[in-house]
């Protein structure tokens, strides 16, 4: 019987890169749906909650938070204030917690965002 011998040079930080890269575009990519996605449901009275959005990059390459940035965005978004109806003129699927409802709606095509985004960056 024949003996071989193989060698294998794997680069694990090269890996680690392209995982690390793979992810981040992932999360830009689902930051941006998210965002797009929910702004319909976002109370448009004035327009300055909905114009308001925004990604908060963090340390972490691969998370995002799609933030409100209102002082009554909180408010607005559990629905804390008694009594409040939202103008559906504009946007006629304006409720609170308006991620959820998004989310609802458009999960499956979010995580259909993330991996062909997470895909680009596969050699």
């Amino acid at each position: 019987m024949t003996s071989i011998d193989i060698l294998v040079d794997f680069d694990v930080s090269n890996c680690l890169h392209v995982l690390q890269s793979c992810c981040a575009a992932g999360t830009i990519a689902l930051a941006d749906a998210v965002r797009s996605d929910c702004n319909p449901y976002v109370p448009y009275d004035t327009g300055t909650l909905c114009e308001s959005a925004f990604i908060q990059e963090t340390e972490d390459p691969c998370l995002r938070y799609v933030i409100w940035d209102t002082p009554y965005a909180s408010a607005v978004y559990y629905g804390d204030e008694k009594g409040v109806t939202f103008h559906k003129e504009v946007h006629p699927l304006a409720s609170a917690r308006w991620f959820e409802r998004a989310k609802c709606a458009s999960a499956a095509a979010w995580q259909d965002t993330v991996e062909r985004e997470m895909k680009k960056d596969v050699v």
